[in-house]
């Protein structure tokens, strides 16, 4: 194989790695965010029932959010998160503060969480590689340090994963293709600790990772990823983007007849998550049904 062929395919792989890492900007939920008492309390919070969380935290406008205050502590970034889609400036701006990551694991996991919204959600379109790579890295370093700090919590993995996808994309493609392994194992660890965190966040993005990395020169897998994401549609049935994801990969494993059934069914279930992140899922459940008929 030549240098020239080599240099195609790594850019092509990087090609499919980023769009794998920026589509995951629609994996987010609205889950009740983990109290922060204890870490048993909040382990045992993380396993709860996905679609009771995200009725008992939909947005809600009746809530000021010209009053809250932006700072590293839980009880700000739950009211900062009950309301995000309001606060896409004022969440910038926070960030690129680079706020003191404390010795906290539930501060540490929500500021990753936060990053990772602001960074696929917040941020105008057309802004600067520099810029989002800073919001990412908020939530890179934070979801790091959270994880480490708590090993066996879901949280920290989840979203340090997450954010690592953003960052990588940001950087460049081959720092996407890079980031791809890391982020990986990271999810793994989330699965072994509890594979319905997020409306089966963990299994989703990993078999998105699969689906859309080449196999080539990475680890793609459509498979892999037909395993992962029927696991999460089994485990989470109610969310709309478990079902979007089964969906292209039934397109290519199976037809597209199967696929279209299967976003048919996604636009019957009702939301769970922000109002950004639905939006976003309604306009993908369009874009593939044209694509695919």
């Amino acid at each position: 194989m030549t240098l020239w062929t080599h240099a195609r395919l790594a850019r092509r792989a990087g090609a499919f790695a980023g769009l794998a890492l920026v589509q995951l900007a629609a994996s987010a939920g609205n889950e009740v965010p983990a109290p922060a008492a204890s870490s048993t309390s909040a382990a045992q919070s993380s396993s709860a029932s996905p679609a009771a969380s995200s009725s008992a935290s939909a947005p809600s406008t009746g809530n000021n959010s010209s009053q809250i205050v932006f700072e590293p502590t839980v009880k700000a970034l739950d009211a900062i998160w009950a309301v995000r889609h309001e606060l896409h400036a004022k969440i910038i701006e926070f960030l690129k503060k680079k706020p003191a990551l404390p010795e906290d694991y539930e501060v540490l996991w929500r500021l990753s969480r936060l990053s990772y919204y602001a960074g696929f959600f917040a941020l105008p379109q057309g802004v600067a590689a520099d810029e989002k790579m800073a919001i990412f890295q908020v939530g890179s370093e934070s979801g790091d340090k959270a994880r480490r700090l708590a090993p066996a919590r879901v949280e920290g993995h989840y979203w340090y994963a997450v954010t690592l996808g953003g960052w990588g994309i940001a950087k460049g493609i081959l720092n996407a293709l890079s980031s791809a392994k890391p982020m990986r194992e990271s999810l793994t660890e989330a699965i072994k600790i509890d594979p319905k965190y997020h409306f089966s966040g963990p299994l989703r993005v990993r078999g998105r990772l699969y689906n859309k990395l080449p196999g080539m020169i990475s680890f793609g897998d459509n498979k892999l990823a037909l395993e992962d994401l029927k696991r999460a549609v089994s485990l989470a049935p109610e969310s709309k983007l478990n079902h979007i994801y089964l969906a292209e990969v039934q397109s290519k494993l199976q037809s597209k007849a199967e696929a279209l059934k299967t976003l048919e069914f996604a636009k019957s279930l009702p939301d769970v998550v922000g109002v950004s992140e639905e939006a976003s899922y309604r306009k993908e459940i369009s874009e593939l049904e044209n694509r695919y008929r």
